[in-house]
């Protein structure tokens, strides 16, 4: 629930500071009672929010120390992806493309038109096409994946007729024969097989991690699935990467007859995996967001960060609760949160 919006005369965190404690005394927060009650400030990770010497949530921590800072789960959960993209030889080739992909069908009606009437003969649903592996929501990015696995036959019968189309310029048509040339390799299919089996998984732990109910010991039990799971993925391929490989074996998808491309970077398959395993656990199991902290060891942080939280969750309580329960974590570890707790 939102609690005001706010105009800011510019983006310095001296003034995003000072308007929004302005705007908490405006709605009945005075300073006594943020001393006593103000638990946590999240955001995303932009330097103006979480820089260690002068970012909004230092300017907060030197007025309230005991104010718990938080970089947002799933903002890291996306900076995770993107350090992979870096990483990972080839993932960046499987982007631009995808990318194209976008380029070509969002600034085109027409192009949509006509991919929406070929979908319809393949009596496919056609789906919207946007960016992946970007900053954005890890759900974003498998919807991307699964509408062009969904609409795939129908891409490739597009731009071979685009290809042919003597309507279009010269380089269009150029550009749509190289765009059919990549989709129908061997090499991409079996990338983009990997890529929808990792981006489902992706795609699931972002849409658990933006539901308003999910708490902080939830999150952590949801990311340690999602890298088992993806753990698993390394020794038994998902879903559609048994499909991808099958197809090149028998050298057609579908209706698509596949061709070799050895122009084509392939992601490493080994390397791709454990570098995204990386990645999610040193962005996610440590604490290293929680600025202005002033600790060194921000793994134990997280891991009393948690077990502080863990006795707030109704599900880690014993079915029947004795008169005493809550008073030995009350006056061991529970500062701010004391209100909370049940005594």
């Amino acid at each position: 629930m939102s609690l005001d919006l706010i105009e800011l005369p510019d983006q310095k965190a001296a003034t995003i500071a000072k308007h929004l404690l302005n705007c908490l005394n405006n709605h009945g927060f005075d300073d006594s009672y943020l001393k006593q009650n103000l638990v946590a400030f999240a955001s995303d990770g932009a330097g103006v929010m979480l820089g260690v010497k002068s970012g909004v949530a230092t300017i907060l921590k030197e007025h309230y120390p005991d104010v718990i800072i938080w970089h947002c789960l799933i903002h890291r959960l996306e900076l995770a992806v993107g350090d992979l993209v870096r990483e990972v030889h080839g993932i960046n080739h499987f982007q631009s493309f995808m990318d194209k992909l976008y380029s070509v069908y969002s600034r085109s009606p027409l192009n949509q038109k006509e991919l929406s009437e070929w979908a319809s003969q393949l009596e496919q649903q056609i789906c919207k096409i946007g960016h992946v592996l970007g900053t954005r929501w890890g759900a974003s990015s498998f919807r991307t994946g699964s509408a062009v696995w969904q609409n795939y036959e129908a891409l490739c019968f597009h731009f071979e007729k685009a290809m042919k189309d003597e309507t279009r310029s010269g380089s269009d048509r150029k550009t749509y024969e190289g765009l059919l040339k990549r989709l129908s390799s061997e090499q991409f299919l079996l990338d983009f097989a990997l890529m929808y089996d990792t981006l489902h998984e992706l795609g699931l732990l972002s849409e658990c991690l933006q539901k308003r109910t999910t708490t902080i010991v939830y999150a952590d039990k949801l990311i340690q699935w999602s890298i088992r799971s993806l753990h698993g993925l390394k020794e038994q391929p998902g879903t559609k990467t048994p499909e991808a490989q099958e197809a090149v074996e028998k050298g057609k998808f579908g209706e698509i007859t596949l061709t070799s491309n050895n122009k084509i970077v392939s992601i490493n398959y080994l390397q791709f995996p454990t570098n995204l395993i990386n990645n999610l656990q040193h962005c996610l199991f440590t604490a290293k967001y929680l600025k202005g902290s002033q600790t060194s060891k921000p793994q134990s942080m997280y891991k009393s960060l948690l077990s502080e939280m863990y006795v707030l969750d109704k599900h880690n309580w014993p079915a029947e609760i004795p008169p005493n329960y809550g008073e030995v974590a009350y006056h061991l570890s529970v500062r701010g949160l004391s209100f909370l707790l049940p005594l």
